[in-house]
């Protein structure tokens, strides 16, 4: 057995104290958590700098891809819907202006449209017989007039001429002689319907001031407006130069101009989309409608953030502007309401898009 030193041997030596057996433990679990936190900030480091480099990439790489290429199509094979779409985009890092863009649903193939003229356009729609162009373009100082070009004249016409700023949404009538559209107005809040001007005009530019309203669409024999007001939807009659109120907000219920409206090709489906109901995650309401009396009967009412929207050629479907952060082109189903993203446009901006047509290809 080994001596042990004495008590006195001990008295003399510079012996630290010994350590109580609960400040042991504690010394031992922080020293355990040092080193847990050192190896997480490192794995955290590595993460961080690993998405740094994806996301830089990813923007280089965006950055530098044509603007036809920067729409992603999606298989839409299951759905059947074939046509073009007319949409108005802008590239997300604004090196261009605003331009009218066809989607081809079947080949699934993003362009920009050629026949028009190289500049600031949007909201372009195609008369009924497909000839002409109708859109909206930037003039000097900010107005915007509407314009029409005829691809097989090879010619473009201003039709608009007042001072007021942001003309724009040309719709055409059924028999393709008017155009209507709306303007804002400069004495009133713009985020309210009857802060917008709605015009009607023929191909020679005689501009007809018709109500304080938003969103207008023609009925399907064109006798008639059908619009959004601040206390609900109104139906106004060309003939008559009369307006009446043929919806009402319900109670509580707020009108306002982020709330659009889209009539199907045959003019029995009503479309009513509201991207600020449900706290801003979106209400996308379907009528059936009924002109002669006039009567709207729900036919399907969705949580879905919804912008633009547009009836395919036959009725059977329904796409949808959905301009969030990373925007993209949903299409519906209007048979069982079944919905799939077809053309997904994060490389463009939510600011500068428009889904305005929907036409079968020729």
């Amino acid at each position: 057995m080994e001596n042990q030193p004495t008590n006195n041997e001990l008295s003399g030596m510079n012996v630290a104290p010994a350590m109580p057996k609960n400040r042991a433990m504690d010394t031992w679990i922080k020293l355990l958590l040092f080193v847990v936190i050192l190896l997480l900030v490192g794995a955290g480091g590595i993460y961080v700098g690993k998405f740094l480099s994806e996301r830089d990439s990813f923007t280089i790489a965006e950055e530098y891809l044509p603007n036809e290429q920067r729409g992603i199509e999606v298989d839409t094979s299951r759905f059947g819907a074939v046509g073009t779409l007319f949409l108005t985009l802008r590239p997300a890092d604004k090196s261009e202006p605003s331009n009218i863009y066809t989607y081809d649903i079947a080949t699934k193939t993003l362009k920009k449209e050629s026949r028009l003229p190289s500049g600031s356009n949007i909201t372009s729609t195609l008369s009924p017989d497909s000839s002409l162009f109708a859109f909206a373009r930037h003039e000097a100082e900010g107005v915007m007039q509407i314009y029409i070009a005829d691809e097989a004249k090879q010619t473009l016409e201003r039709i608009t001429n007042s001072a007021h700023r942001y003309k724009r949404e040309p719709r055409w009538s059924p028999d393709g002689k008017s155009i209507v559209y709306v303007a804002q107005s400069q004495d009133a809040d713009p985020h309210t319907p009857e802060g917008w001007l709605i015009y009607l005009t023929g191909l020679k530019g005689v501009e007809d001031f018709i109500d304080r309203g938003y969103s207008p669409v023609f009925s399907p024999t064109g006798e008639e407006l059908l619009y959004l007001k601040n206390n609900g939807l109104y139906l106004y009659s060309l003939a008559e130069r009369k307006t009446r109120l043929v919806y009402a907000a319900a109670e509580g219920q707020e009108i306002h101009s982020h709330m659009k409206l889209a009539l199907s090709h045959s003019g029995s489906m009503l479309a009513w989309s509201d991207h600020h109901a449900n706290k801003e995650e979106g209400l996308l309401t379907i009528f059936d409608v009924q002109w002669s009396p006039f009567e709207l009967r729900t036919k399907k009412v969705l949580n879905q953030f919804a912008v633009y929207t547009a009836f395919s050629p036959d009725d059977k479907y329904l796409a949808i502007d959905v301009s969030t952060l990373n925007p993209y082109i949903d299409l519906l189903n209007l048979e069982n309401f079944e919905a799939q993203k077809i053309l997904d446009l994060s490389g463009y901006t939510p600011d500068y898009l428009w889904l305005t047509d929907w036409r079968t290809n020729k």
